[in-house]
């Protein structure tokens, strides 16, 4: 298996080459829209301490009404811009992945299908919250239990073991977390294979497909063994080429899974 995936990286990194430039945009546009979304929500959330600058604005009621309007219009427009630029993007490595160069603004045409692309990405996020909510509860109790039992001066002993206990349920929360997230890996490849099929669709699918394949712990591998090239960033690779480079070994592993679905053993 570590054979197929080092093939599949090794795949990715080809397909790359003479398209670093196209990459290079997909990863900046989404980055640059959300950043300056972002900006925008913070500065008119934290307005209130810019009254000593403007007092006679800031302080206004028309600024008090106004405030929570901008902040809706920020959201809905993060809604309505972001999740069709991340699907189109997801969309174009899929089919480089099958050698079909689509032009640099396929990945744009998602905007055509919005309604589909803030479903999935309302829908992971309800998955991804949910899921975790799950698997770290137990964590969470814990955490807090120990939190209490601190502030009335409960014995180092005690805190020590239930201190150990929540570390313990947090590492087999995130892990369990992690490798249940799995099973939705192949839903923005479903969608951008067939542009019809619906969200709901396409995240029972998944999960049925990799569930079949028993993939989920082989696709966390193949994620987690960009840890040390994503670590690296820091000091050495910049992200602008190891992002690309992990999306489109994503892609490739996808279409690897889909292809020998029926034979789980090649996988």
């Amino acid at each position: 298996m570590s054979h197929t995936r080092a093939h599949l990286k090794v795949r990715a990194k080809s397909l790359l080459i003479g398209n670093g430039g196209k990459a290079f945009l997909l990863l900046v546009i989404p980055s640059c829209f959300s950043m300056l979304l972002r900006a925008a929500g913070l500065f008119t959330a934290s307005s209130g301490r810019l009254t000593q600058l403007l007092p006679g604005f800031f302080s206004s009621d028309g600024w008090r009404y106004a405030a929570p309007v901008i902040l809706f219009v920020l959201a809905l427009l993060s809604l309505l811009i972001l999740p069709p630029l991340l699907l189109g993007r997801d969309a174009w490595y899929w089919q480089r992945s099958a050698r079909e160069y689509r032009p640099f603004t396929y990945a744009f045409c998602w905007y055509r299908r919005m309604g589909r692309a803030v479903t999935l990405y309302l829908m992971r996020w309800v998955v991804r919250i949910s899921s975790a909510l799950l698997f770290l509860a137990p964590a969470l109790v814990c955490t807090g239990i120990a939190l209490a039992l601190y502030s009335r001066g409960t014995s180092v002993y005690t805190l020590v073991i239930l201190g150990c206990a929540a570390g313990a349920l947090w590492i087999a929360g995130v892990g369990f977390t992690t490798l249940f997230l799995q099973r939705f890996f192949l839903t923005p490849y479903l969608i951008a294979d067939d542009p019809q099929l619906r969200v709901r669709d396409a995240l029972r699918e998944s999960a049925r497909i990799m569930d079949a394949c028993m993939m989920r712990g082989n696709t966390a591998k193949m994620k987690f063994s960009f840890f040390p090239w994503i670590a690296s960033c820091i000091f050495i690779f910049p992200i602008l080429y190891v992002y690309p480079y992990y999306k489109q070994s994503c892609a490739c592993y996808a279409r690897h899974i889909l292809n020998n679905e029926q034979t789980p053993k090649l996988i």
